[in-house]
């Protein structure tokens, strides 16, 4: 820090704006235990967590105790000390960001039989995971709200629940696009329930057993699309893409619905973007691209924006920049393979691991290469 200080009016930024105000504020702060033997530890610390676990973008799970997740809200509140204090903000991150959109009005048990109408309120259930960061360390503590949607008493048809999704081979092309830039990711938080319900499509919910937030005999009127819900995914596709198209000029096609393109700033390089429900990665030759398609979509809500892709639809990505200027990228499914094997307990000692090579150009090769996806591939991509 040099001593100045700049008055910014909070009124007239963006949340990302001010997200990347902290960040360059954190950073500095960093740089002034580094230089400082008594303060080595603090930094070393520092120096381990992401920049997204200190702006509070997500509740780290860096200082759980025990890795298996509470199974439930009441398995919760007999855990450790410690590990019960993580559970509990990150419940509350949950059940804060859903009810300040608000995804429900809460409703007293004689307010829900005067509304209902005789019907059935839905049962819910909070799910607690832990999110791993590409070297397999625990990163997130995460808990999501969901409904039990095969209960829906609606009558849903495929074509009115059906939802598109990025391939393999999509993903492939963008990657193939890499040019002296790398994929960024990023992910939009509580997706499905940005979408508001149709005023036909009406539920009622009972809250999570052992919710601590929640009065007994309460019920929740729903507002907006919850997670599980058989028209959920299908809501958030419709309302992501007319975001997306909104944002500037990006527009997709009628055979690949999932991937985006479009130039943003006139004479600046096109933008693409591939989305995959809720993550979503993208590639400009520009950085000012970048940064103006990371400004606008954070309109649309929470997005935690995690730089260079390392792991995305279960595929690792190591990335190398080489001193001529090209980069490099290795992609493989080692970690998939390994958790696809123990979960059918097979044990073996004779297990090969070896990458094969696809250097882009090569069409046959690459057709080769997508008839072995399942078990063992990997390429080089070097422009």
């Amino acid at each position: 820090m040099n001593g100045t200080f700049t008055r910014v009016n909070l009124n007239r930024v963006s949340s990302y704006q001010i997200s990347q105000l902290i960040i360059k504020i954190l950073m500095d702060t960093a740089e002034l235990f580094k230089g400082h033997a008594k303060f080595k530890t603090v930094y070393d610390a520092w120096a381990q967590l992401s920049l997204w676990d200190c702006v509070l973008c997500h509740v780290s799970a860096h200082g759980l105790k025990s890795l298996l997740a509470p199974t439930s809200l009441k398995h919760h509140a007999k855990m450790d000390p410690n590990d019960k204090l993580v559970w509990d903000a990150a419940y509350d991150e949950e059940y804060d960001g859903l009810k300040s959109l608000p995804t429900w009005e809460v409703l007293t048990e004689e307010q829900y039989y005067q509304l209902s109408k005789g019907k059935k309120a839905l049962p819910t259930m909070a799910i607690a995971t832990i999110k791993y960061d590409d070297k397999n360390h625990p990163k997130r503590a995460k808990y999501r709200l969901v409904v039990l949607g095969n209960l829906d008493y609606h009558t849903w048809s495929k074509e009115s629940t059906a939802v598109l999704v990025m391939y393999q081979l999509e993903l492939r092309l963008l990657t193939s696009l890499s040019h002296r830039k790398v994929l960024k990711n990023c992910d939009v938080k509580q997706d499905f329930i940005q979408s508001k319900l149709p005023p036909e499509e009406e539920y009622f919910l009972h809250p999570p057993p052992g919710c601590p937030r929640s009065k007994p005999g309460q019920y929740w009127h729903l507002l907006h699309s919850l997670c599980r819900l058989k028209c959920a995914p299908k809501l958030w596709f419709e309302l992501f893409s007319s975001h997306l198209k909104a944002m500037g000029r990006l527009q997709s096609s009628a055979t690949s619905p999932c991937l985006f393109t479009g130039v943003f700033i006139p004479g600046e390089p096109p933008i693409y973007v591939g989305i995959y429900v809720d993550d979503i990665i993208y590639l400009s030759a520009k950085n000012s691209v970048e940064r103006k398609f990371e400004e606008l979509l954070s309109s649309i809500g929470s997005v935690d924006f995690m730089g260079h892709v390392s792991l995305f639809l279960g595929t690792e990505f190591s990335w190398v920049t080489h001193e001529d200027g090209p980069i490099t990228v290795s992609l493989t499914q080692q970690s998939f393979i390994e958790t696809l094997i123990d979960s059918l307990g097979i044990q073996s000692t004779h297990l090969a691991y070896f990458t094969t090579l696809f250097h882009s150009g090569n069409a046959s090769f690459m057709n080769l290469c997508l008839q072995v996806l399942g078990m063992n591939y990997g390429y080089v991509i070097r422009r």
